[in-house]
């Protein structure tokens, strides 16, 4: 990809706006004579010097000693405008160091309006400890099969399909076929005369029992007996994946029973351990989250995710609704994303995060002087995502009377700075979110009629966690390799058992509040095995038997909860208890309940 100057946006903005980038990641901007123009924190922790340090520095001077080749790639994309993704180098931390560190490099020319590259973005991530894992799976491959290869009796890994999968050395001398020649055949094809080895195992029995199935079968056309046995292997969800099929010659007076389950024993254990390397390694080289960070199969979240390829490509107005921390703001980025305006950055304001008399200035910018403390001119959001989009998040929070300001824009597009009548025109495309029922706040007078139908084109409904359960495992795991990455832990399993009760838990915070329990679990686990502890309200039932007074007290707070703690109005925890407000209030003093969240506004008045 080749980047743009954002104008009075700066390198700076343009870096925050990268998405392929991560704070995970060294970053630097290099002019075209290789000198630095800037470096974040992490480029500069690498060579434990200040980011000033580099400012103006020749990148030979600083990176010669760790990355000789950086100079030549340099000059050979300030030429061809070409980048360079996913380098891998050797190298040390510092020209000073001994110590080797694997890097991967990246370089992303930055062109001005004339379509000349006048910088380039160098990235530059750590990643020794996947080097790592990468020699250690190919070692315990090598392992895996030197064991596999001495065991005496002719064994199989079939797919659910029949297919080969790994055969040992036994087999092959068995069949007179080559190792390397019998992956991927159907095993029926080669069996030829011994055919029965396989057509007269009980595969269907070792499914329906899930476990290892011994029988002994006759092949009359070498009148020799053998001991078979099937074994289904099945993933962590239960379904089958592959079969271990053993076949060992007791033809001799079907005795010497050899150690068949020791070995067979020994067999399992490898291939579990081997499908635990692969699967650790293909999640350490294949991300699982989508660009946006949408995680999920449900048909909850595929029905959002149709919603979202479908209003994309247009200009409409969106407008995202759902509880708290169900990560509205991920589908907004996900509409951006796919938009014919993804070139240019989108821009956020959440308009619940800031005074009423600072929105207007956020919002549609002011001139120097235009009131007390205004000491200058600043540009709006509106002005900021000219041909690009803005994503108002609790949109429900806006004061009245900038209601009007905002339905203007969305009408006319234009607008007017504060101390200045000069009429701006923008092209900005406005997808909005709210946790609350606009529809309801506007037939209580407290949200404008028109500026809800302007704004509600195209409706999107994200669901609550509790509606699509069936994406929690996933969660989980995009939630685990996250937190993996940033503490320097490695997770490999979490138990069926605490996954269960996790998709038992109604999650009134929604994924936020999974995000903070995997958080904690996380920061307390010591092991490869991840223990994740349900709050409170979620696990005493399951411990102890309750008393009435201790379920009533858990289900106000609940409710509680879910509406922030309001009592009274069309949707105050009263009218969803069904109580009078008054009464409600009576149960919290007895239950020692006090209410942290937002002032209802019946009572403030």
């Amino acid at each position: 990809m080749i980047l743009r100057k954002n104008g009075d946006a700066g390198y700076l903005k343009l870096l925050q706006s990268w998405r392929p980038l991560t704070p995970l990641l060294a970053l630097a901007v290099v002019d075209r004579d290789q000198r630095f123009l800037l470096v974040n924190d992490r480029f500069a922790s690498l060579g434990r010097m200040a980011a000033e340090y580099y400012r103006g520095r020749s990148v030979d001077e600083v990176l010669s000693g760790v990355f000789p080749p950086v100079t030549s790639i340099l000059r050979q994309v300030f030429q061809d405008g070409q980048p360079r993704e996913r380098l891998e180098l050797c190298g040390g931390t510092s020209p000073a160091s001994d110590v080797e560190k694997w890097w991967q490099l990246g370089f992303a020319p930055l062109a001005s309006g004339a379509g000349i590259i006048d910088a380039v973005v160098l990235s530059v991530e750590d990643i020794s400890d996947r080097k790592q894992r990468e020699a250690d799976s190919h070692k315990t491959i090598a392992e895996w099969q030197a064991a596999f290869d001495a065991v005496q009796d002719a064994v199989l890994i079939l797919d659910r399909d029949m297919r080969i999968v790994r055969a040992n050395a036994a087999t092959a001398r068995f069949l007179g076929i080559p190792p390397e020649q019998l992956a991927g055949r159907l095993c029926q094809h080669l069996m030829h005369g011994t055919s029965q080895l396989v057509e007269g195992c009980p595969f269907a029995k070792a499914v329906e029992l899930r476990t290892r199935v011994e029988s002994e079968i006759h092949d009359p056309q070498r009148d020799a007996w053998f001991l078979v046995s099937v074994d289904p292997v099945f993933d962590e969800q239960g379904e089958l994946c592959q079969f271990v099929h053993a076949a060992k010659d007791i033809t001799e007076k079907k005795r010497n029973q050899h150690t068949l389950e020791e070995a067979y024993r020994q067999i399992r254990q490898l291939t579990e351990r081997l499908e635990q390397e692969n699967q650790y390694l293909r999640r350490q080289v294949q991300p699982i989250r989508s660009p946006s960070g949408i995680v999920g199969q449900s048909p909850a979240l595929l029905k959002v995710l149709g919603q979202v390829e479908q209003v994309a490509k247009t200009r409409s107005t969106v407008l995202i609704c759902g509880e708290t921390g169900t990560g509205k703001e991920l589908i907004a980025s996900a509409i951006h994303e796919l938009s014919p305006r993804s070139k240019r950055l989108m821009y956020r304001m959440n308009c619940a995060a800031l005074a009423p008399t600072l929105i207007e200035s956020e919002l549609f910018g002011r001139e120097k002087g235009a009131y007390t403390g205004a000491l200058t001119k600043q540009i709006g959001r509106f002005e900021l995502a000219q041909g690009s989009t803005l994503f108002l998040d609790e949109v429900g929070e806006l004061p009245l009377e900038l209601q009007a300001k905002l339905l203007r824009v969305l009408q006319e597009g234009t607008l007017e700075r504060v101390g200045n009548p000069e009429t701006i025109h923008v092209d900005v495309r406005i997808i909005a979110a709210s946790n609350r029922d606009l529809a309801q706040a506007t037939r209580d007078g407290k949200f404008r009629e028109d500026l809800f139908y302007r704004l509600n084109v195209f409706p999107i409904r994200m669901p609550p966690l509790r509606e699509r359960l069936d994406d929690l495992p996933a969660l989980v795991c995009a939630l685990i390799d996250e937190f993996s990455t940033v503490m320097g832990k490695t997770i490999e399993s979490v138990p069926r058992p605490v996954m269960e009760a996790l998709q038992r838990y109604s999650w009134p915070g929604n994924i936020r509040e999974l995000r903070n329990v995997v958080e904690r679990s996380m920061i307390m686990c010591d092991g490869p095995m991840l223990h994740i502890e349900l709050p409170a309200s979620a696990t005493s039932p399951a411990t102890r038997e309750m008393t009435l007074a201790e379920l009533e007290r858990n289900y106000i707070l609940q409710v509680l909860t879910q509406v922030r703690g309001r009592i009274r109005g069309a949707h105050g925890a009263a009218k969803r208890l069904g109580l009078k407000p008054t009464t409600l209030e009576s149960r919290m003093i007895k239950f020692g309940i006090h209410r942290h969240s937002e002032p209802d506004p019946e009572r403030v008045s």
